[in-house]
């Protein structure tokens, strides 16, 4: 086993899990990133999820984006990055949880087995 910590832009290139956006910001997934992801299938994926469902995310994923996004690649494992506070108090005050994801904290650690699953191209 080995730990990983996530981490603003570090390269995890020997574990099945993605670090969407390349240190950008990315609403939702680019169409080709999406497909790949999809055919993938990897162990975990760590997304940004700044806001509450919104009626037009921009620039960071709500929680309505990130959970379709999770949704659609069924990752055996996501988190949930980029917590705002105003997520954090929605969450707080409707009790909104996902089985699909959790919400990733400062310090948080993660067990993966190391290995380069990935699609045959």
């Amino acid at each position: 086993m080995n730990t990983l910590a996530l981490t603003p832009r570090q390269p995890v290139p020997a574990l099945n899990i993605p670090l969407v956006g390349g240190g950008r910001y990315v609403l939702g997934l680019p169409l080709r990133t999406e497909a790949f992801l999809t055919d993938w299938r990897p162990q975990g994926l760590a997304l940004d999820c700044s806001y509450p469902p919104r009626d037009e995310p921009k620039n960071h994923n709500d929680w309505t984006t990130a959970l379709t996004v999770i949704d659609k690649v069924k990752p055996q494992r996501a988190w949930l990055t980029h917590i705002s506070h105003k997520l954090d108090a929605w969450l707080l005050e409707t009790g909104a949880s996902s089985p699909h994801a959790a919400i990733a904290m400062d310090g948080d650690r993660v067990d993966l087995p190391a290995g380069l699953d990935r699609p045959s191209s």
